[in-house]
């Protein structure tokens, strides 16, 4: 969808793309994820821009949803992301990435939120994540019933 202001010229505000199918090649591993609906917002103001947008995201694991937001709060230097996740299963994106192995036995669904907070050249100044794991099987791990909530998390920052 396109507008015009009198400030600027035509910038676009949405794009969406509906009943998707993205196939993931690692090279060792393939995995097919539907997405009915997938949908970005751009707001465009002389204070700042926002960027946000939400996912459905269908994969052998079962369905899960994404929503992510960016803001550039005034008078400041800094990108605000906000992340969440709602009933991801990590045994999925196990089976895709290679590094991510050590997850391949958490059959659960993990809701969560990351927040991010960014300098301008992309450094990370502070970042917090909060997740909640449902019920499920949890083959070979350390869970039990007793961990439904983990609100830590291990960040690993490569130096460029």
């Amino acid at each position: 969808m396109l507008f015009r202001s009198e400030t600027s010229s035509a910038y676009l505000r949405s794009i969406g793309v509906r009943q998707a199918t993205v196939l993931a090649d690692t090279g060792t591993r393939k995995s097919i994820w539907r997405i009915p609906e997938f949908r970005l917002d751009l707001r465009h103001r002389s204070s700042g821009s926002r960027i946000s947008g939400a996912a459905t995201i269908e994969s052998l694991t079962g369905p899960w949803s994404l929503g992510f937001s960016t803001t550039e709060p005034a008078g400041s230097d800094a990108l605000d992301v906000t992340v969440s996740i709602t009933n991801l299963n990590p045994r999925g994106l196990a089976r895709l990435v290679p590094a991510l192995a050590l997850y391949e036995g958490i059959d659960v669904g993990l809701t969560g939120q990351a927040k991010l907070e960014l300098s301008r050249d992309g450094v990370l100044r502070t970042a917090s994540l909060t997740l909640n794991a449902a019920p499920g099987d949890r083959k070979s791990t350390r869970l039990n019933s007793s961990h439904l909530v983990i609100s830590y998390a291990v960040f690993c920052l490569k130096k460029k």
